[in-house]
């Protein structure tokens, strides 16, 4: 998942219930928690896990699924960690500043955006 610099949400490996979409309905804006939750494909295992967009109008959108506990919260604080930066800073992290400064991207350019994952 990108959080993109324009506030939109990209997806290039897809969602589980939507293995094709490659970008998200909602903006970053939208989003009210990010957090582990049940998997959200059918599995009997209990331990398997996913992590959900919860939005500001109460639908939850799943980003990931079959995931050891550990690994749905690690990837739900990574998620939760990046999304907070790029409200804290308009979409230029000191880590894409960086990036940019690196690949001759500048910043400001409309490629800084492909630097995030």
């Amino acid at each position: 998942m990108v959080f993109e610099q324009d506030g939109s949400i990209s997806v290039p490996a897809g969602i589980p219930k939507k293995p094709d979409a490659r970008t998200l309905e909602y903006r970053q804006t939208d989003i009210n928690t990010i957090e582990v939750g049940p998997n959200p494909t059918a599995s009997s295992l209990q331990w398997v896990r996913g992590v959900r967009l919860v939005m500001n109008d109460g639908m939850a959108v799943n980003v990931g699924g079959e995931l050891h506990e550990g690994e749905a919260r690690r990837i739900a604080v990574g998620l939760s960690n990046a999304l907070l930066e790029m409200k804290a800073n308009n979409g230029k992290s000191e880590a894409m500043r960086n990036a940019a400064r690196y690949y001759g991207a500048g910043p400001g350019s409309d490629s800084d955006s492909d630097l995030i994952d």
